[in-house]
């Protein structure tokens, strides 16, 4: 009796060890948070702006140029294209396209300086930072009579809360402290369905003491040379 008994707690604890085995092997663990390699559509509009900053941030022009659609546009606040009408190079049109963009960051990440409405020099940008960049409307379908996206119903569009730095070499940073409309559009790309970034637009940014107030669109338009 004594031996069937600890045969009975052996086979007990056995079971107990295979069944915490099987229980801490499940798929109903925790999951790691999704990531996605730039070159490869991603998923999910949230994996695309992952995308989107890690690019900006490490500065990878090739992987920015594969997460912006062919059509991308990032529209110009009408106070910036005021900004530029007296000087010597005003602004052209409502928008950056995309050759306009990457072409901005060509510079950007390539330690160009820039030059601003006044036409003075301004020092390179040496590092970005997204210090903010948090989703205050979630993705819904993009509204109608959208001026620049009314060729894509299909696309959608989130409102971002941002606070970005591009921080100079003197010790000097352009503060972007303000609210983006991000625009995606789901695409196929050699059989593969994922995400593009089709457009930004910003709104007026706010202001704060002892920061200079300027938009995103503001600080692309220095380094457009």
């Amino acid at each position: 009796m004594v031996w069937n008994s600890r045969i009975r707690v052996l086979l007990v604890g056995l079971i107990f060890s295979s069944l915490t085995f099987l229980v801490g092997c499940s798929d109903d663990s925790p999951e790691a948070p999704e990531v996605s390699d730039p070159r490869i559509l991603p998923p999910t509009e949230d994996i695309l702006m992952q995308n989107y900053l890690t690019s900006v941030v490490d500065m990878s022009y090739d992987d920015l140029d594969f997460i912006l659609h062919e059509e991308f546009r990032l529209g110009l606040l009408p106070s910036t294209i005021e900004d530029w009408d007296g000087s010597g190079n005003p602004l052209v049109g409502d928008h950056f396209d995309k050759a306009a963009m990457l072409s901005i960051h060509e510079n950007l990440f390539g330690e160009i300086e820039g030059m601003d409405e006044h036409g003075l020099v301004v020092s390179y940008v040496e590092s970005i930072s997204f210090d903010v960049f948090d989703k205050v409307r979630d993705w819904e379908p993009i509204a109608a009579g959208n001026v620049f996206f009314e060729d894509y119903p299909e696309a959608y569009r989130a409102r971002y809360s941002v606070l970005i730095h591009f921080n100079n070499p003197d010790y000097h940073r352009w503060e972007v402290d303000h609210m983006l409309d991000i625009i995606v559009l789901p695409v196929t790309l050699d059989e593969t369905t994922g995400y593009q970034l089709l457009g930004i637009y910003g709104y007026s940014p706010f202001s704060a003491a002892g920061t200079e107030e300027i938009s995103y669109d503001g600080v692309l338009a220095m380094y457009r040379f």
